[in-house]
């Protein structure tokens, strides 16, 4: 099995089933590659500031090419809402600390991205 091309190799994966795929992940470092690429498991992930450090583990190196999508679920603040200061929205403090909240992450989300890329 060593001794078969990398072409071959991902040949022969490119028509297994994403099922039968999992039994050649530990044949040898080839299969491996190719399991990884044809199963798609690498190939969507949801992050947040919980889950980044995995993130970085997993697609730090050769399984960034695998990705295809990124979903991104911001935590927001929870508006606490004062109907008799406010006729139609929270004040202005409250507003200023989401707005800033989702911008300290989203730049987070960008700097993570970047770690992973380099």
């Amino acid at each position: 099995m060593d001794r078969l091309p990398r072409e071959l190799v991902d040949n022969i994966c490119s028509f297994m089933l994403k099922e039968d795929l999992k039994n050649v992940l530990t044949l040898n470092d080839k299969f491996r590659h190719a399991a990884e690429r044809y199963s798609e498991a690498f190939a969507d992930y949801t992050i947040d500031e919980d889950n980044s450090q995995k993130f970085i583990a997993l697609y730090s190196g050769r399984r960034l090419p695998y990705l295809r999508e990124v979903r991104f679920k911001p935590t927001i603040p929870l508006l606490v809402y004062d109907y008799e200061k406010h006729s139609c929205r929270g004040s202005l403090g409250e507003l200023r600390q989401r707005h800033e909240s989702f911008t300290r992450q989203i730049a987070y989300l960008f700097t993570i991205l970047k770690k992973v890329e380099d």
